[in-house]
């Protein structure tokens, strides 16, 4: 569980569209700098979680023609392919500096997500989800309430929320095993998040 000074941070989104996939990395690198200078007492045990609905789920809800269709597959694809990019700087090492406007910039130098998580629109044997653009939205809602739930109080008959701390600290815990012996040259958390209808 979070200490009295960690703060979570939950940056969700389509991938679909123009603005979230165009934005996904620049507002996760703008929070690391704002927390970093305004709020640095909680920067050491920050973690900053990417929730990424794929375009699937917008599709089945919306009528699009074929090209249109494309566009925003497109769209999703190459801001998976730049945020692949920039979760394995530790292992490039590149870096960038941003400016957003005279007065503030962020530096790209560490990873932008501690997790990543992307929602999709079928069930791991390929078979589709029903109304996938629900299950998305209660994914993240379920999601941002574990987050933000109070496991300081188990005793007093606050809401504990211990599992998805446990989950996260074992993939921490993995992936630190991996370390050097991992098959695959690169190593990036991420999660999966499973639905039910």
């Amino acid at each position: 569980p979070p200490s009295a000074a960690s703060m979570n941070v939950l940056i969700c989104g389509s991938l679909s569209g123009g603005t979230g996939s165009g934005t996904a990395l620049d507002t996760a690198y703008i929070v690391h700098q704002i927390i970093n200078s305004e709020h640095a007492a909680y920067a050491a045990d920050m973690k900053v979680y990417g929730m990424c609905v794929m375009p699937e789920n917008i599709l089945k809800k919306v009528d699009l023609d074929t090209t249109r269709k494309e566009e925003l597959q497109a769209n999703a694809y190459a801001a998976m392919k730049e945020i692949d990019y920039w979760m394995r700087q530790p292992q490039h090492r590149q870096t960038l500096l941003v400016n957003y406007s005279g007065a503030f910039s962020a530096e790209w130098n560490h990873r932008p997500f501690s997790y990543l998580g992307y929602i999709g629109h079928s069930w791991e044997d390929g078979v589709a989800i029903t109304n996938p653009y629900a299950g998305a939205v209660n994914k993240v809602a379920e999601l941002m309430l574990l987050l933000s739930a109070d496991t300081s109080r188990a005793d007093k008959g606050g809401l504990v929320q211990h599992s998805i701390y446990s989950n996260l600290s074992n993939v921490d815990i993995h992936m630190a095993t991996l370390q050097g012996v991992a098959p695959y040259p690169v190593s990036i958390n991420a999660m999966s998040s499973g639905m039910s209808e």
